[in-house]
């Protein structure tokens, strides 16, 4: 019940404004505060909300004394102030988004940089007479560029309205004895010495930070060994037990800009920060360089939210651009986690759809190198739209690298095309390549087919495999015709035992004779792959012989042929040279005579044309093909035709035995397939995929 009324008044103080998200964990939760991530309806921007839930008198002082303080505050390295609401039984403050500071697993570097921005902001505090009292590790936080930034600002006071008797029960109230100063309750602090009390604050936020646990008192932050040996010496100053000996806030900061804080990595991450934004583009190119440099030592989440708009900027409004600005914005993406899918389409994938659109041949080499990092982050339409078309204009670059780049980049691609581009354009690209003068972009383009099998249509992929990996089998590279053999044997799965009987084991057995050693020995390999997977297919198929029905002859012949091998093929022969001859003589109308006399040829000459059989007819006449006879005139016996003819012999004409059936077609010129692709390989290649 308790749990739903607090739930009822969380949504009623925040209204419909927010949307409330996760909890920071139970661990890093402040001691008056329930600290959780949200969103802010009106824009989406992300922000914490802290919910303080109490009656008690002191606590709900501070709590109020919090947001009344980062409302009229601002510094880049305080916690920025959105809202805040107010109830009897609770108050709520809205930040920016903020999330626990983390020490562990951070470089050195990383910490020294969060060292230097708190030393500011409490500078800037003391400066303008404003004790903040709370400095220490629980009232850090970071925010989503992974810099520290001042929070717990319930103790925040004027340097002369600060009650310094009453510091340390309050201190204990929200921390423990480990953060009080010794000076607490028993020594009168002069206005000019409040300030020192946030030198003892940051001496303990330094030994945390890098020891990983609280000091155990001031004799703790005199013997540090965890503590940079650029930052003992002063650490001993602002942590001193007496704070009339202790050195402020101020004093620290210039001795440590000379010594601890005059780091490459400190300065390159407040140029950043200078006004007005770096316009130029060298200025930038320098600031790429840098970040490259340092991108280990920066804290999470830096690079996204410090360079990666001002890169998205500077790709959006310029003509001209460095390669490594599209490898820095590879490097971001990749590396930063909490980039959701809304923000890549809306704010990344454009700078890759306008890169991909310049002509600039080092641009294009930085995105087809950056490509196979970051396609899992584009959307399919993004791709095949915006991006593809411009993609395969680097098949027909004249420069070779931009062209065997683009094959490799093709690995990547497929999974973001549709059908008509990946099984026609793309196919179209790839045969050309194949006849690429340079013999790595012809191997690539094998290894490549090999790797986008899976994707290719189901129909057409044993043809389209076969003929790429048949012709580098003849290539006079040694390499493309060893990536041809390798292919063959990662995409057995794709071929049937048909396809491989009529498309691979033909091409695989004209290399079983390379003249190269290791290619022959890796083709005789495949080459039994695909041979075992012949002969167990045909091992499954029926035991049935069409050659056991007697359909070929007589009964007498079909007798013969069960008696012996030998008279069955005698038989076999026989029966068809007689079957032969006589559709021979049934096609053949008008009387047999002599081809000398007079009368033959008078009978021939005057036969009109339109009463002859047809040509083709003849042909297919003369030809062993069945039993059947195409003549209108029936068969008669052949003792009958020799009285007609008076005894003529039955061999045929001069003119019959010169008469062949390729001389009774159309001439036609016969090309090989081999000569076709020689001829015209990308029209050959282009046939054979589609």
């Amino acid at each position: 019940m308790d749990f739903l009324r607090s739930t009822i008044s969380n949504i009623r103080s925040v209204g419909s404004g927010y949307t409330l998200l996760e909890y920071w964990p139970a661990d890093k939760q402040p001691a008056l505060w329930k600290v959780r991530s949200a969103v802010r309806n009106a824009d989406a921007t992300p922000c914490t909300v802290w919910l303080f839930e109490g009656a008690d008198a002191k606590r709900t002082r501070m709590a109020q004394n919090a947001v009344k303080r980062l409302r009229t505050i601002s510094h880049p390295s305080i916690v920025k102030y959105y809202d805040s609401t107010e109830s009897s039984a609770t108050i709520q403050l809205v930040t920016e988004r903020v999330y626990p500071a983390e020490t562990q697993g951070q470089s050195p570097e990383s910490l020294l940089l969060g060292i230097s921005q708190i030393t500011k902001a409490l500078d800037h505090l003391n400066s303008n007479n404003i004790v903040h009292a709370n400095i220490c590790l629980p009232s850090i936080v970071a925010s989503e560029s992974g810099l520290w930034k001042i929070a717990g600002c319930e103790l925040m006071a004027s340097v002369t309205d600060f009650d310094v008797t009453s510091h340390a029960a309050a201190l204990q109230l929200l921390h423990h004895d480990s953060y009080v100063p010794p000076e607490s309750a028993h020594v009168s602090v002069t206005d000019t010495l409040v300030v020192c009390i946030d030198s003892y604050g940051l001496a303990t936020l330094i030994y945390e930070t890098f020891s990983g646990i609280p000091p155990a008192g001031p004799a703790a932050l005199v013997n540090a060994p965890a503590v940079p040996s650029s930052l003992k010496q002063l650490l001993a100053q602002i942590g001193h037990p007496q704070i009339q000996r202790r050195r402020p806030v101020r004093a620290f900061l210039k001795a440590a800009e000379r010594t601890a804080f005059a780091s490459p990595l400190i300065a390159f991450v407040e140029s950043l920060d200078v006004p007005p934004p770096y316009q130029n583009l060298d200025d930038w190119t320098h600031i790429i360089d840098e970040y490259v440099s340092y991108a280990t030592q920066l804290p999470a989440g830096f690079a996204q939210a410090k360079i990666l708009p001002a890169l998205l900027s500077l790709v959006a409004n310029a003509t001209t651009l460095q390669p490594s600005v599209f490898v820095a914005i590879t490097d971001i993406v990749v590396a930063s986690q909490s980039i959701n899918e809304a923000q890549f389409d809306r704010d990344i994938a454009p700078a890759y759809v306008k890169g991909f659109s310049m002509r600039d041949r080092t641009i294009r080499l930085s995105l087809l190198e950056a490509l196979p990092r970051i396609i899992d982050r584009f959307k399919q339409r993004t791709v095949a739209d915006r991006i593809f078309y411009s993609f395969i204009t680097g098949f027909s670059d004249s420069a070779p690298a931009i062209r065997e780049m683009t094959v490799r980049s093709v690995v990547a691609l497929a999974t973001k095309l549709n059908d008509r581009q990946l099984n026609g354009d793309l196919l179209r690209h790839l045969a050309r390549c194949q006849s690429d003068p340079e013999p790595p972009i012809r191997t690539n383009t094998i290894i490549c087919l090999e790797k986008i099998a899976s994707y290719l249509n189901k129909s057409s992929r044993p043809k389209v495999l076969a003929n790429a990996f048949g012709k580098a089998l003849r290539d006079p590279f040694p390499r493309a015709r060893l990536a041809a053999v390798l292919s063959f044997k990662e995409v057995a799965e794709y071929f049937s035992p048909n396809d491989v009987a009529e498309l691979v084991l033909p091409a695989l057995s004209s290399a079983l004779l390379d003249k190269d050693a290791k290619i022959r020995a890796n083709v005789k390999s495949v080459f039994e792959l695909y041979y075992r997977k012949v002969l167990d297919h045909s091992e499954t198929l029926p035991d049935i012989s069409e050659l056991d029905a007697p359909a070929l002859g007589s009964a007498k012949a079909t007798d013969s042929v069960s008696t012996t091998p030998q008279s069955e093929t005698a038989g076999f022969w026989s029966t068809f040279a007689t079957s032969s001859i006589s559709k021979g003589i049934g096609m053949i109308s008008g009387d047999i005579s002599d081809t000398n006399s007079e009368a033959g040829l008078r009978s021939e000459t005057s036969t009109p044309f339109s009463s002859r059989p047809p040509l083709r007819q003849a042909a297919s006449a003369l030809s062993i093909e069945s039993d059947r006879s195409y003549s209108a005139t029936p068969k008669e016996p052949t003792e009958s035709l020799a009285r007609k003819t008076g005894g003529l012999s039955l061999k045929p004409s001069k003119r019959a035995d010169k008469l062949k059936k390729e001389d009774l077609l159309p001439k036609k010129k016969t090309i090989s397939l081999d000569e076709k692709i020689d001829d015209d390989d990308s029209s050959a290649w282009d046939d054979a995929w589609e």
